[in-house]
């Protein structure tokens, strides 16, 4: 599972945020089991309603080849916070993103932090 998690992009209808750290968080599917859209489009509405204080961009975490994605938040919050919430929301790791460096950090897994690269990489500004 955690190989799969390394294997993504976002597609955003803009670049990347110019936050200097931001967690990419989803509700959909909690611990990678698929819920239906209506039970996710729930989750995620909820997921906005907890950060909603915080600056966020709508984000989609896909796959590369877009087989699969889930819906997301860019969120400028606190990394303490997002760990947090991605355990409230049933989440086995978030996407975190430092100065430009995506890292991939474990919730409900035993994994270590790992770095992905830079975000700029696998971001994908689609404005359709």
């Amino acid at each position: 599972m955690w190989e799969n998690y390394k294997q993504i992009c976002f597609i955003a209808p803009s670049a990347p945020p110019e936050w200097d750290d931001y967690a990419i968080i989803t509700a959909w599917n909690p611990g990678s089991l698929p819920l239906s859209q209506e039970q996710n489009e729930g989750r995620h509405r909820a997921l906005q309603e907890r950060v909603c204080h915080f600056p966020s961009q709508e984000v989609w975490g896909s796959a590369p080849d877009r087989s699969w994605q889930e819906f997301s938040l860019a969120v400028a919050c606190p990394l303490p916070f997002a760990l947090s919430l991605a355990e409230e929301f049933g989440q086995n790791a978030i996407y975190w993103v430092e100065k430009g460096e995506l890292f991939l950090l474990p919730v409900r897994l035993r994994h270590e932090r790992e770095s992905l690269g830079r975000i700029a990489r696998c971001w994908i500004a689609d404005a359709t």
